[in-house]
């Protein structure tokens, strides 16, 4: 808290890779009504995502229509959707792990420039001068509405519970509704809470940690 108060932040850039995190940073942007980017490689790091999020409603919405979504509406922070390798064995072409993609490194590259175009775009987006990068997101993102970006990878990849391109290669918009039942942005739920959880003292810490699992 003391440190978004002293550098009082305009954007939050989630590049960790990480769905825990990346869900604290949503948890941080609607407590503080922060616009979000957020991105991520998946699929065995073939694939990837970009994620946009800001307070309100794009300039589209009207009354009636479904209004946008956050980070927990499009995943459930109880289930862990990403698939990833259990391991990273190089010697083998096991499926299950990153050593079966021999180009691994020209995939990443690929989502990470992408997203380096998108997130300077982003940026741009209230400049006083917009030139032609800044006005990539103006029909997708302002226009329509849309805030995923699925990338697809050299191949089709298929995950149970989990969204993936449907074209080789592809750039892939999406809208994310919101959901009513969403712990982050939903009716019942209490953002300030999750993020500023009550501080349990030496002396009522549990004797057991029985059922908690090290992070």
């Amino acid at each position: 808290h003391r440190l978004i108060e002293e550098t009082r932040p305009t954007h939050i850039l989630a590049t960790t890779d990480s769905l825990h995190v990346q869900y604290l940073c949503q948890l941080t942007a609607i407590h503080y009504q922060i616009p979000l980017m957020t991105v991520a490689c998946d699929s065995n790091a073939v694939e990837g995502e970009i994620f946009f999020w800001e307070p309100g409603q794009a300039e589209q919405w009207r009354p009636g229509r479904p209004k946008r979504g956050c980070y927990g509406c499009m995943r459930d922070p109880n289930t862990l959707t990403i698939e990833r390798s259990a391991h990273f064995d190089y010697s083998n072409d096991d499926p299950g792990s990153y050593g079966g993609e021999p180009a691994l490194g020209t995939f990443i590259n690929r989502i990470n420039n992408i997203a380096a175009i998108f997130m300077t775009a982003w940026l741009l987006r209230d400049a006083p001068t917009r030139g032609k990068l800044a006005s990539i997101l103006d029909k997708p993102y302002d226009g329509q509405g849309l805030q995923y970006v699925r990338l697809g990878g050299p191949y089709p990849f298929e995950a149970e519970g989990q969204v993936t391109a449907k074209n080789s290669w592809g750039v892939e918009w999406y809208r994310v509704l919101k959901r009513e039942e969403c712990p982050f942005c939903g009716k019942e739920a209490d953002v300030k809470a999750a993020l500023f959880p009550e501080v349990i003292s030496d002396d009522e810490q549990p004797d057991s940690l029985d059922g908690f699992e090290p992070a």
